[in-house]
């Protein structure tokens, strides 16, 4: 109701993009999609399934998508929203590695036949779940990296705080990313790390060269020191990363099913 209402307030005030001139690429493409989306439900009343099936999806994939029209429309609070986020995030983190480290029957409880298959530590902390599941946790710790990223390069790497905040912000939410051991997520962590030093260093020439070279240094001491103190938590990572590609076969025969059911 209240995503109906806002969607609501934007067309009353003009402030989604109808006209030629105010449409980008981006506008067009979501445009395209809640189309689909929303015509999506003949094909399916007509192929017999309950009109229900298409409600509850429209409301999961068409309704949010006024998130989308809302920041479009409001670009000036860009670094207010930002910041909520990152810290919302960061904070449902936080909360997830107490409860990670701690495991309390009654969170244990909670997860269990939703997130979890057996009551117990070893297997919640396979994965980091917090209290949105551990997908949900490496999606939005991926996402506020980027909203780090927005604070490091709006600092132009002066020593204020928007370089700290970024800096934080981006190194606390790829730890969580990493804590969820989500494969997708460890693996666009790893993307947005080599795309802000491709930033940093090449595109904006925030830096000279010379500091990749030293960070590229002590990456690879860090991961030496982290292969001599454990390393069974490096060929964790090391595994949940090569099978990626084996991933994707894994889900096959799932879409295939999904797709003849449709």
């Amino acid at each position: 109701i209240m995503l109906l209402a806002a969607a609501a307030e934007l067309i009353i005030k003009k402030r989604m993009p109808f006209s030629r001139k105010d449409i980008r690429t981006e506008d067009a493409v979501m445009y395209m999609f809640l189309a689909y989306s929303l015509l999506s439900g003949i094909w399916t009343v007509v192929s017999g399934i309950p009109f229900r099936v298409y409600a509850g999806e429209a409301f999961t994939t068409a309704i949010p998508m006024i998130f989308y029209f809302a920041g479009r429309a409001d670009g000036e609070n860009t670094k207010l929203f930002y910041r909520i986020f990152a810290y919302s995030v960061i904070g449902t983190g936080i909360l997830g590695l107490i409860l990670y480290i701690t495991a309390p029957q009654f969170y244990l409880d909670f997860l269990m036949n939703v997130y979890i298959s057996k009551a117990d530590a070893a297997t919640m902390r396979v994965r980091m779940h917090s209290v949105i599941g551990s997908t949900l946790l490496g999606y939005l710790s991926v996402a506020s990296m980027f909203a780090g990223s927005y604070f490091i390069i709006r600092s132009e790497l002066k020593k204020n705080r928007e370089l700290a905040e970024g800096v934080i912000i981006f190194a606390t939410s790829m730890m969580f990313a990493f804590l969820s051991n989500q494969r997708a997520a460890m693996v666009v962590a790893i993307l947005a790390v080599i795309y802000m030093n491709h930033l940093i260093f090449f595109t904006f020439n925030m830096l000279p060269k010379r500091y990749f070279a030293a960070e590229a240094g002590i990456i690879a001491a860090g991961v030496a020191v982290l292969c001599i103190a454990d390393m069974g938590i490096v060929m964790k990572i090391y595994y949940r990363l090569v099978s990626v590609p084996g991933a994707i076969g894994q889900r096959s025969d799932q879409w295939v099913g999904a797709v003849n059911n449709m």
